[in-house]
């Protein structure tokens, strides 16, 4: 579904929403009522959306902000974008609606800003040898943390106890996991260096089944990275 005027709020439903991954999720879902899948990328301009989640029983935030906030360098765009994560996480919470939030991990040493890529072609990826000889650096790793430790206590009082908020990058890390990372298992450096291979997003319809269910996911999320690849 393209937008959230094609919701029929009428009857019950599940909503899953967040970044380009959530166009495949849905597909592993089978629950026992309607499943809507909603691309928002980063939140900005759907905030009004979640006023409204009549019959909603049961929502999936399957997102990289965490991730965007820790390459961010401008703080006129951190604070925009927290603003709107605040305001939709606010609004999830006052609607008592069991809401998953999983944020997830990223090669953040692969990340190149968009205005600094070294490419001419209009393609924003390259490879990190390439990349190196072409003047690109990795951001400061402290810094990158700083501002992803920065971005939960900036959210955590918009989270009530209906939201479950999970940060996968405390329970899979910034140096594992590449052999499922589209990008960076080709020795990439990219744009938007958080991006799996689609094991992974069935995955997380096997943890936000569960969720739905009443299971508590915790271990599901430490196990992340076997799990996916049993799938595989």
């Amino acid at each position: 579904m393209n937008n959230f005027s094609e919701l029929d709020r009428s009857i019950p439903y599940y909503l899953v929403v967040g970044d380009c991954a959530t166009n495949h999720i849905y597909k592993w879902l089978e629950l026992d009522s309607k499943v809507y899948s909603i691309q928002i990328q980063g939140g900005l301009g759907y905030e009004r959306y979640f006023e409204d989640l009549n019959n909603c029983k049961g929502i999936l935030l399957f997102v990289s902000w965490a991730n965007a906030i820790s390459v961010t360098e401008n703080e006129e765009e951190v604070t925009s974008r927290i603003k709107s994560h605040k305001l939709i996480l606010s609004l999830i919470s006052e609607s008592s609606v069991p809401a998953l939030v999983i944020d997830r991990q990223g090669f953040l040493d692969r990340y190149c800003e968009k205005s600094k890529f070294p490419t001419d072609n209009g393609v924003y990826e390259t490879t990190y040898i390439d990349a190196l000889r072409k003047g690109w650096r990795p951001q400061s790793l402290i810094e990158q943390i700083q501002r992803r430790v920065n971005y939960y206590e900036r959210i955590r009082d918009s989270i009530a106890d209906n939201v479950r908020y999970f940060d996968l990058m405390n329970f899979v890390g910034m140096t594992t996991y590449r052999h499922e990372s589209g990008e960076c298992k080709n020795n990439l450096v990219n744009l938007a260096p958080w991006h799996y291979d689609l094991p992974s997003y069935q995955y997380a319809s096997i943890v936000f089944t569960k969720f739905v269910s009443g299971e508590f996911v915790i271990q599901d999320l430490s196990d992340w990275e076997i799990n996916v690849i049993d799938i595989k």
